[in-house]
């Protein structure tokens, strides 16, 4: 185990990426778990967050790269 902190595990370039699915869905079940009304919807409304954050991250990384690509 402590292998790992002194060296780290390498990730392809890019890898860093799919690191964000689990912290997203953390992030949704958490944060509907703490507000939501009605128990037995949880897991749905963790789904739609979960939906519109990678959305909004999605359209945000191409706005981005479209700037930064275009920009003169």
């Amino acid at each position: 185990m402590i292998d790992l902190l002194k060296y780290p595990m390498t990730l392809p370039p890019y890898g860093q990426l799919w690191l964000l699915l689990p912290l997203l869905a953390a992030v949704a079940v958490v944060y509907k778990t703490v507000r939501a009304e009605d128990v037995r919807r949880i897991w749905l409304e963790s789904l739609l967050l979960f939906a519109y954050m990678l959305g909004g991250l999605v359209v945000l990384g191409a706005i981005l790269w479209a700037v930064i690509s275009f920009w003169p």
